[in-house]
């Protein structure tokens, strides 16, 4: 008999892993004028604000609280 194991998008990844932002995490955005942004992170994906556009590929992987730059 061969062993088989399977796997769902339900599973949450280790604890020390939910120290970074992953696709598929809800996020919010804080602006340097204190406007908020609540997004669901996605590979390729790109939030647009009037302060320019930030990348999820920056925000994938990134500590939660860190500060990113906005491409404009």
């Amino acid at each position: 008999m061969s062993e088989q194991t399977t796997t769902t998008h339900d599973e949450q990844p280790a604890a020390a892993d939910r120290s970074v932002a992953h696709a598929g995490d809800l996020a919010m955005l804080f602006t340097s004028d204190y406007k908020r942004y609540v997004i669901r992170v996605h590979p390729e994906g790109v939030t647009h604000t009037h302060l320019g556009a930030f990348r999820h590929d920056a925000l994938i992987g990134q500590r939660w609280g860190a500060t990113v730059q906005s491409q404009i």
